[in-house]
């Protein structure tokens, strides 16, 4: 059976078994997975992890050191303005479907 994911999230979501190459990915599933993008965020942000992140962080980087996600923790300026006109996108898309119904 392949891989659940599409390549371009197989290579990001997967680091590889330094020992025999064969995908291994962090324990803890998708929330930690998503915890971790987060992170990175905050770190191209130039925000400091609190413990619990801190904690979190190194302990996914014990267990999968050659994650992708571990490669970028800087952007050059052109992906800077990147990120930014695709949060922008994102922002002028969601403003586009219309307000949240009250309470939300």
């Amino acid at each position: 059976m392949g891989s659940q994911y599409p390549s371009f999230w197989k290579y990001l979501l997967e680091g590889r078994n330094a020992s025999d190459g064969r995908p291994v990915r962090p324990t803890g599933g998708h929330g930690i997975i998503h915890a971790m993008f987060g992170m990175r965020l905050k770190i191209w942000d130039g925000e400091a992890l609190n413990a619990q992140d801190r904690e979190l962080w190194d302990s996914v980087k014990r267990q999968v050191p050659q994650w992708a996600l571990f490669k970028r923790l800087s952007l050059t300026d052109e992906q800077r303005l990147a990120r930014e006109k695709a949060e922008r996108q994102v922002e002028r898309a969601f403003e586009s479907i219309g307000p949240e119904p009250d309470g939300a």
